[in-house]
């Protein structure tokens, strides 16, 4: 019994099959993959423009020769093990092929068998992309990797990566040295762990997951034989492109040993000012209990002379008066330095008679002078008002210091 063909049908098929060989013509011949087409004994008997271009061919180079010759011996023995023929299809082989000029370019390669309606392999094809760019891409980030591990490892600081959980997924060996922990205690290990209860209670309340960032936090960590140290926290939350967190970096430094510095410069410091404020006190009471008698011993000496006395009495009594004024201007002078000392010195500005300071001056240094074998001689130039106006004790001292020292360096004359 013979079938019976409807012409319309035959027509659509062959407008089909006409469609399909046109649309197969377009991809082949545009696709941005190298397609070979290889026969029964595994030769290249088809191919598209963006196989001549990848491997740098012609039609001369490349029809009838063996699809082994684009590939190494080695990579070409490799392909085979893999069985193809007898699994119809293998895809995203990573391999090499060899361009004209001897040059190795990799790629990525898809390989389909194919079979007539008996099952016999009558050829394949090929399908080959581009990897080079790909390959640049995985080295260089590889290489960064490399980069980015070798700065972390070699930093003087702990640096610690948490997942969305707040677990330690990520750190580099200076963490280990500074926890005294090996990879094993910091897997997956709460971060909250590495800080005491309170300190961690203390970092959660500044709401760094909110902010996204806190730098230089002076906390405390807790090191894995329970020993507690100060450290330098540094934390940055980090965030997928819809804005979740996803984890967190945290960078902490040790500063045990510049906090204990700190603590023991502060202590000296306060040491230091204890110190000299109690040797201000001593001076100021000091000085006051000194001069009092001193006062008083001057008092008398001016009392006794005005009584009835011979010259040389006068003489001995107002060389103990000279001697008693310089040592009460010393006093003075220390009290004059706790005053200095607390910001409380004051310069008076009264009336000044300037012969007689100098002279009281000068005698009362004369005997110092006269038992060093020197004489003490003055005289005041007649140009110089003899009232002026001025601190009568600051001159005194002034003038004690230079006589004094012209006596001192003065071996003769």
């Amino acid at each position: 019994m013979s079938k019976i063909k409807d012409p319309k049908i035959e027509e659509q098929m062959e407008k089909d099959q006409v469609e399909s060989k046109q649309l197969f013509k377009v991809v082949f011949e545009n696709s941005p993959s190298a397609i070979t087409v290889t026969d029964s004994q595994e030769r290249i008997v088809a191919w598209n423009p963006m196989a001549e271009k990848m491997l740098g061919m012609t039609r001369v180079d490349l029809f009838n020769q063996p699809v082994s010759s684009l590939y190494t011996p080695q990579e070409w023995k490799r392909i085979r093990s893999m069985n193809i023929r007898h699994k119809g299809m293998l895809s995203n082989i990573d391999t090499q092929v060899i361009c004209k000029d001897g040059s190795l370019l990799d790629v990525s390669a898809s390989i389909s068998v194919l079979k007539d309606t008996k099952g016999k392999v009558i050829g394949s094809i090929g399908i080959l992309y581009d990897v080079t760019r790909e390959k640049l891409a995985q080295h260089q980030m590889r290489e960064s990797e490399n980069k980015l591990r070798i700065i972390l490892d070699n930093s003087a600081a702990a640096i610690t990566m948490t997942d969305e959980k707040e677990q330690i997924i990520s750190w580099n060996s200076f963490a280990e040295k500074l926890f005294g922990m090996s990879a094993q205690d910091l897997i997956c290990r709460p971060v909250s762990s590495l800080y005491p209860p309170d300190e961690w209670k203390a970092i959660r309340s500044l709401n760094i997951r909110e902010t996204g960032f806190m730098h230089h936090l002076e906390t405390k960590a807790m090191r894995k034989d329970g020993s507690i140290i100060d450290v330098d926290l540094s934390v940055n939350v980090l965030k997928d492109d819809k804005g979740k967190i996803v984890g967190s970096v945290g960078m902490l430094q040790d500063i045990t040993d510049r906090k204990r510095s700190n603590e023991m410069i502060l202590q000296a410091k306060l040491a230091a000012e204890e110190a000299n404020s109690a040797k201000s006190v001593f001076l100021a009471k000091m000085s006051h209990e000194v001069r009092t008698p001193m006062n008083a011993i001057i008092g008398m000496i001016d009392m006794t002379l005005d009584t009835p006395l011979n010259e040389e009495q006068k003489d001995n009594l107002r060389v103990a008066k000279d001697a008693a004024d310089n040592l009460l201007s010393l006093i003075n002078d220390i009290l004059d330095l706790s005053r200095a000392q607390a910001g409380k010195v004051v310069v008076e500005e009264i009336e000044i008679n300037v012969p007689d300071v100098v002279k009281n001056v000068c005698k009362g240094l004369m005997v110092i002078a006269r038992n060093k074998g020197v004489d003490v001689v003055w005289t005041i130039d007649p140009g110089i008002p003899r009232l002026l106006t001025g601190d009568p004790v600051r001159l005194r001292q002034v003038l004690v210091n230079l006589v004094n020292n012209a006596i001192k360096f003065t071996h003769k004359g």
